[in-house]
């Protein structure tokens, strides 16, 4: 039996990346997606000003995101996306999500 991880990490300046790993155990897992993470890390320019211009869309398998800009913040609707989104750095938005299953690989995936 195989263990899975999936970490997403943010540090609310614009800075992301994401890491899958598999192990027998846990910290196996872990330590597979921290390495994977690492090579994941990429940068978006932000403005602390007005964070999203535009309007974003993303989408794998059946998950999909819209990210609407909005001049008041409004983090109403799946936790994960909102700290996520805080922790990317995207504070002047709104956003939809649309799914029949919650699997979180899709969910990562149409968020990068």
């Amino acid at each position: 039996m195989r263990r899975r991880v999936l970490l997403f990490i943010g540090n609310g300046n614009g800075v992301i990346g994401y890491g899958k790993g598999k192990g027998d155990d846990y910290e196996a897992a872990f330590d597979h997606a921290f390495k994977s993470l690492k090579e994941n890390l990429i940068m978006i320019n932000l403005s602390h000003d007005w964070s999203v211009a535009r309007t974003l869309e993303g989408r794998h398998n059946d998950y999909s995101i819209k990210i609407i800009p909005q001049a008041e913040p409004n983090f109403w609707g799946s936790h994960t996306i909102w700290h996520m989104l805080v922790y990317t750095g995207l504070f002047h938005q709104r956003f939809v999500i649309k799914s029949r299953k919650k699997e979180p690989y899709s969910m990562i995936y149409a968020y990068f």
